[in-house]
């Protein structure tokens, strides 16, 4: 006799990848609960629409462009960024390019950019803009590194979750310890997931994540004028 395969519910779909995959760090669960292709919906801002990898800790590489953004069709992937100033202010150090809120400001107002492509040195104009937010694709390397290493001992609890036809949205308690600064923290989240054939494709979410810095021990400070 052939074994039946038991249909789960879009919400018991959910609640299985915070349990398991989150809570219980299964991560050998993970392409049982999204779809090869699945995409989270990052929110809109004011800025360039661009994302660099920081990582090195030396140089910004360009790793990300927000179709139909100020840089897309002007920046290019792997684009190295040198300095950027606005008229106003110019940033040239690491620290300063990756840590302040150039990119930021009033929707129309220019920016020029210097960044190294391969091997040449090019400059930029770019036009702050609203960025509608892009989808970004779902990595498991993502949880990979944020589950066991970054904050190995997250725990979520789930307050409300409902169901309508494909989409469910929950609302969450997250409680974890960050491993760089061995602080705790407490913060809410409300998330949106479509689930299709019994796996998720598409997420949006929304979380307390001034709360949860503040809690780390960051300041927040006004910008410079």
């Amino acid at each position: 006799m052939s074994a039946t395969k038991i249909s789960r519910t879009n919400k018991e779909v959910v609640l299985g990848f915070i349990e398991e995959v989150i809570n219980q760090k299964r991560l050998d669960r993970f392409d049982e609960y999204f779809a090869p292709g699945s995409v989270y919906h990052t929110g809109p801002y004011v800025g360039m629409g661009f994302n660099f990898d920081d990582s090195s800790g030396e140089k910004l590489v360009l790793v990300e462009i927000a179709p139909g953004g100020p840089a897309d069709g002007k920046m290019k992937l792997g684009d190295e960024l040198l300095s950027a100033q606005d008229g106003q202010q110019f940033w040239e150090s690491f620290d300063d390019l990756r840590y302040s809120t150039w990119p930021r400001g009033i929707v129309g107002t220019p920016v020029t950019v210097r960044v190294r492509r391969d091997g040449e040195i090019v400059d930029i104009r770019l036009v702050r803009g609203l960025i509608p937010g892009w989808a970004a694709p779902i990595h498991k390397e993502f949880f990979q590194q944020y589950l066991l290493v970054d904050c190995p001992d997250l725990r979520v609890t789930v307050e409300y979750i409902l169901e309508d036809g494909d989409m469910v949205i929950v609302y969450l308690t997250n409680q974890g310890t960050e491993a760089k600064y061995q602080r705790q923290a407490v913060w809410i989240e409300f998330d949106l997931y479509r689930v299709k054939d019994s796996k998720i494709v598409e997420s949006w979410g929304l979380e307390d994540t001034f709360g949860h810095l503040k809690q780390l021990g960051y300041q927040i400070e006004p910008p410079s004028m």
